[in-house]
């Protein structure tokens, strides 16, 4: 084949061999992920090309390395690594734990990690976790050696051994540009390993490994060298939260005697060009397996890659296929191995994705030249150079005092001796005293978790002599650290420790996001955890210590963080002193200044309000307002300071207790407040500020692409924003949009990409349901966005203005877009005035007089009598947002047919944690408005008539529960017809009296669940779908949480019990036998009150039907033994035909007698005899 110019081609190659992409001008530390992969999509990833002078930092050792990660927190930062940087600081690690803690490189968002030209690092693993906009670029990596390979007889036919550590680990995390690195086991190759069990004893693990959900990577540049298992794309099979992420592309990298994975995938959408390969299938030490692994559910695309393998001679010798429930497929283009094309590889070629960026495949012969002239660490030349500081900034070193604790230990001696460490069996972390942080002179004590938690560490009984009674209190500063459990991750302090099984505990529950964190109080008592109360606080990893204490006088628990009273409880199930301890189950943590003493001795209190520790605005917004609680030792009222880092770009200043942040200029600063009788007592909030919003002057053709339309004359005061681009366009990382009243410019509403919250109610209204929203959506070429609550005014003129760079490459009626601003001309009216009748309609583009049902929820909570009826007739269409009802009776709100009125959103635990309530309207508070689709709250004879709500999250390790609808009113009642409820776990959540009628519950883990008094579903199909997080399962219909034993609960009265396909993308089938009816939160502080009456159930429940003691790990029911009035109970259940089942296989249950039936569950003022204190209800269809 012959190519034209190819030796002036291959000369430029290597011209600009040290130049990377392009011989820019650019510093390689200022630069952005290029536009040909994958990292280039969804806004682009920059990591911290755009840090300020002070969050730039040069480092040569490990504290160093680790100050500069730390300090800044999450602003942008650049990280430049000079010479080579052992993680063992020369001392070899002792264990596998030892080596976790030590030698991780965990990197936080927005940062640039780059070498200068001999910059590497040795015994150490880069984490890049939970986290987005990271780029590493530069460096010479030798893959870490587990000190502790682990032996699986079970992995394979004879069995393997397994290690731990990533040289880099992308675990959950977005926009990330691997570039330009080198990646090598030398000196410590396999033929230096020992052989143990049969098998070389494996200390190295992937070399960049990408799994749980990560999306939006470019690994371009890189030479791996000498190495087994390269690159794992995709963690198993079953990691169904993967599909449509890990969209991945691997570039211009050299794979040299590489024995496999370069890469192996499974579901992602993974792209594969200009590479170079080079190898042997008789290397002596790595010999060429495959290169590409084809797993589970993979959609590979490959251009133009070459193979020069000695021994390969087809395609099946480098391209692997792995199979799977879901056969992946590779499709080339291109291709040569061994200077011939790559031909068929015995793998399903049907991709049917195309990149959505633009690339060059370049000529074969050019391939190789260019991959070995420019990639690998070292190639690029960086003059970057800051202020950023790189001693860390720590906690303080707080010695224990001689006298006024009964004990105390602040680790500082270097030792744990008054400790006796993991004194029972099962936890199998370590223990160590280390320095706070790398430089600090601060010693505290770590646990890192291994594999199972529990109580970690007791105080020994010689040390406890001092506390003379049962009545004290335990504080202790803790940081929580980032490992890789997965369960609820509770750091307790525990205290009247009687034994394993029986102890008082109050600390942290960390989750992966700080909106589910809370701080606890909680019983064990013969084994069984009684979490006794919640409180939501942000409580981040790998950040600041957090002081907690807890305090025990008599029955009174009370816990505190950092000073402030959280609330207490009262429990006599342990009076006597005790043992005081730790508890995980099961985190990573550090912990010091351990102190007891007398309760009467309280805390210095300095709490701000927002507590959140992060504020982004742009220059010129308004200030933030932060309530400041600062209070004394002795109760009394304390005095504080407020000092900026950096008054260019944020001022603060006091009046009262009231301080006053305000945005001045590009950049970032520190807020720190500091309690005027206690100088340790800080508090910090990280300030970061974008340029002043500027108006676009760019104008376009509006007409028909604009919702409201331009120079619309009667727009509606609800009205969602729309703009039809020309092709689909990419979220930006910076920008508002920004609402102007037109007659005097002034700004009315400013919606932010990220980090935004609403308040549904009217203005006004005693209490609102303040939620964390998403209010920018793109599908296709549309975009929606929903602005706050009662912004709009009747008969008021708007423009809008949207700042360049929040919508990037599209354009809108053929114009390249960059941003819209007055000239635009995207201006309207809104109508004259609001409607004035006890009967209105909702529709999403046709007359009516709301856009959305939340404006005429508000419109009848603001102008109507609470008993007062009100209908809300709601014509098809999809209403994409969250509702809220509060303190107004006999709504209805009544679809124009089921399927056709979509009301749905996606929300869940992780973007608003915990079932949710009203709150009085403040700004500056935290979302407390929880996870439902809709909130009721005190409002009866709420009617939903043939409609649809949908909670549209997938079930998954970063979501969680999903209500579609939480009634919330102990004595109202709810009617539900002809209607449906989608979500996945935790549908409903009822309490009250509510009615289903010829209705569809769908779910899967728990979707029918509450406190309800009496919920009747009647002739309606209870439908279990597929699970998104876990194919295989069947879940559990409901969990009821009935207060009293008299109480009807949940009621199924001629219904039927289906199933389906799940809403994931493998839509999974629920398997037969998988299902259970319900199973019980355990305890005895509510009823599992459930009755079944003439149900028919398909395959898909399990014979046993009840997930008591022991199913599934589950506690058991109360009560334990079901009767007639209460417990689990069932009658007259039948296969889908009518079949009667054989009720003889339940296990746990209670069988009705027919008379029992009649006597209690046969008609509807039966099941509802119990409204109104015995007044009873009989509603009708």
């Amino acid at each position: 084949m012959h190519y034209p110019g190819l030796h002036a081609a291959l000369c430029a190659a290597l011209l600009f061999a040290s130049g990377g992409h392009a011989a820019a001008a650019v510093d390689p530390a200022r630069q952005s992920a290029p536009a040909d992969g994958w990292a280039s999509q969804a806004g682009g990833t920059v990591g911290g090309a755009n840090a300020i002078e002070s969050q730039i930092y040069t480092v040569n050792n490990r504290a160093q390395l680790l100050a500069a990660i730390q300090n800044g927190g999450d602003n942008r930062k650049i990280i430049k690594l000079v010479g080579v940087l052992d993680m063992s600081e020369g001392q070899p690690y002792a264990s596998n734990a030892d080596q976790a803690a030590r030698g991780a490189v965990r990197l936080k968002s927005n940062t640039t990690l780059i070498g200068d030209a001999n910059a590497g690092i040795v015994n150490g693993h880069i984490i890049v976790s939970n986290v987005s906009q990271i780029i590493i670029r530069n460096l010479k990596l030798v893959n870490p050696c587990d000190v502790a390979p682990v032996w699986d007889p079970n992995d394979g036919s004879s069995g393997n051994w397994n290690s731990a550590f990533d040289a880099i680990s992308v675990t959950g995390s977005t926009h990330v540009w691997i570039d330009h690195n080198s990646f090598t086991d030398a000196p410590r190759t396999d033929n230096f390993l020992p052989v143990e069990n049969g098998k070389v004893k494996q200390c190295h693990d992937g070399a960049v490994d990408i799994t749980n959900a990560s999306d939006y990577v470019t690994v371009s540049y890189n030479v791996f060298g000498e190495h087994n298992k390269n690159n794992l794309v995709g963690s198993g099979d079953g990691a169904t939260a993967d599909e449509g992420k890990l969209r991945v592309t691997f570039s211009n990298n050299v794979f040299r005697d590489v024995t496999s994975r370069a890469p192996r995938v499974r579901y992602g959408q993974v792209h594969l060009f200009n590479n170079y390969y080079a190898g042997s299938t008789s290397h002596p030490v790595y010999a060429t397996s495959y290169y590409v692994g084809v797993g589970h559910a993979a959609k590979i695309l490959s251009n133009n890659n070459v193979f020069e393998v000695a021994g390969a001679t087809a395609c099946s010798d480098v391209v692997e296929n792995f199979g799977g429930t879901i056969p992946g497929a590779f499709k080339d283009t291109g291709s040569l191995l061994n200077a011939k094309p790559l031909g068929t590889c015995g793998v399903p070629a049907t991709v049917t994705w195309t990149p959505p960026y633009a690339f060059s495949a370049r000529p074969i012969p050019l391939v190789k030249a260019n991959a070995l002239a420019q990639a690998g660490g070292g190639k690029l030349v960086t003059t970057i150079s800051g202020t950023g500081k790189v001693v860390v900034d720590t906690g303080p070193t707080l010695a224990c005092p001689a006298t006024g604790f009964y004990f105390c230990d602040d680790f500082q001696n270097g030792g744990s001796a008054k400790w006796d460490l993991k004194p029972l069996p099962g936890p199998n972390g370590t223990f160590s005293v280390v320095t706070e942080a790398a430089g600090s002179a601060n010693k505290v004590l770590q646990y890192t978790a291994a594999t199972t938690g529990g109580v970690l560490a007791l105080i020994k009984d010689s040390e406890m002599g001092a506390v003379p009674s049962g009545d004290y209190f335990v504080e202790a500063r803790i940081r929580p650290m980032t490992n890789g459990t997965t369960g609820n991750k509770f750091l307790f302090l525990v205290t009247r420790y009687v034994d394993v099984n029986n102890w008082y505990g109050a600390g942290l529950n960390v989750q992966n996001a700080t909106t589910s964190t809370q701080v606890e109080i909680v019983k064990l008592l013969n084994a069984a955890l009684n979490r006794q109360r919640a409180v939501r606080k942000p409580i981040a990893m790998d950040a600041q210590f957090y002081t907690v204490r807890f305090e025990m006088v008599g029955a009174t628990l009370t816990v505190y963080l950092d000073g402030e009273n959280l609330g207490s409880v009262t429990d006599s199930s342990f009076a006597a002193r005790g043992r005081v301890g730790l508890y995980t189950a099961n985190k990573s943590f550090q912990i010091d200044d351990v102190r007891i003493g007398d309760p009467r001795m309280k805390p210095v209190q300095l709490t701000l309000a927002p507590g959140t520790p992060t504020w982004a605005a742009e220059a010129g917004d308004a200030p933030l307002q932060v309530q400041v609680t600062a209070v004394a030792a002795d109760g009394t009222p304390d005095s504080f300071t407020a000092e900026s880092s950096n008054a260019a770009v944020a001022t603060v200043t006091l009046d009262g207790a009231m301080a006053t942040i305000a945005p001045v200029g590009a950049g970032t600063a520190t807020v720190l407040f500091r309690a005027g009788s206690d100088a340790t007592m800080t508090r910090s909030i990280a300030v970061t500020i974008a340029p002043q919003f500027i108006q676009p002057t760019q104008v376009y053709q509006l007409d028909g692409v604009a919702v409201p339309a331009a120079m619309e004359s009667a727009a509606y005061v609800d009205s969602t924003l729309k703009l039809v681009f020309d092709k689909p366009p990419v979220l930006g990382n910076g920008g508002t949009i920004r609402v102007f009243r037109q007659a005097d410019d002034a700004l009315v509403d400013v919606i932010k990409l990220t980090g935004e919250t609403d308040m549904l109610g009217y203005p006004g209204q005693d209490q609102i349901r303040k939620v964390n929203t998403t209010p920018i959506q793109i599908a296709g070429n549309t975009v929606t966005i929903k602005l706050h609550s009662n912004k709009l005014d009747y008969n008021t003129g708007y423009y809008v203005a949207i700042a360049d760079g929040v919508f990037t490459g599209t354009s809108l009626g053929g114009v390249p877009f960059r941003g819209i601003g007055k000239p635009g001309g995207w201006a309207f009216t809104t109508r004259a005035a609001a409607p004035s009748g006890a009967s209105v309609t909702v529709d999403d583009d046709g007359v009516a007089d709301f856009r959305t049902v939340q404006g005429a929820l508000s419109y009848a909570m603001q102008n109507f009598a609470k008993a007062e009826p009100v209908t809300i007739r709601v014509m098809n269409g999809a209403y994409e947002e969250l509702l809220f009802l509060r303190g107004k009776d006999n709504v209805s709100i009544v679809g124009q047919s089921r399927d056709g009125v979509v009301i749905r959103y996606t929300n869940h635990n992780t973007l608003n944690p915990f079932t949710g309530a009203s709150q009085v309207a403040n700004a500056a508070a935290a979302a407390t408005g929880g996870r439902a689709v809709m909130l009721v709250e005190t409002s009866d004879m709420l009617v939903l008539d043939t409609l649809s709500i949908d909670n549209t999250t997938l079930r998954g390790p970063t979501t969680g529960q999903a209500e579609t609808l939480y009634f919330n009113n102990d004595g109202g009642r709810l009617i539900a017809k002809n209607s449906a409820f989608y979500s996945e776990q935790d549908t409903l959540n009822l309490k009250g009296f509510n009615w289903f009628y010829r209705s569809l519950v769908s779910g899967n883990v728990d979707f029918i669940w509450g406190g309800s008094r009496a919920a009747l579903f009647e002739e309606s199909e209870i439908r279990t779908i597929g699970d998104t997080s876990s194919p295989t399962s069947g879940g559990y219909v409901l969990q009821a949480r009935v207060i009293n034993p008299a109480d009807k609960g949940f009621v199924f009265l001629n219904s039927a019990l289906t199933r389906g396909p799940g809403r994931g993308p493998l839509k999974s089938e629920v398997p037969d036998g998988a299902t259970w009816l319900a199973r019980s939160p355990g305890g005895t502080a509510s009823y599992d009150n459930i009755a079944f009456i003439n149900t028919r159930m398909d395959r898909h429940v399990a014979p046993a039907g009840w997930a008591g003691l022991g199913v599934n790990s589950q506690p058991a029911p109360n009560p334990v033994v079901p009767n007639a009035v209460s417990g689990w109970r069932e009658y007259g259940s039948t296969d889908l035909a009518g079949m009667p089942l054989d009720l003889s296989r339940r296990v746990g249950g209670y069988l009705l007698r027919a008379d029992e039936v009649e006597a209690g569950f046969s008609t509807r003022a039966q099941v509802f005899s119990a409204f109104g204190a015995g007044e009873g209800w009989n509603p009708q269809p």
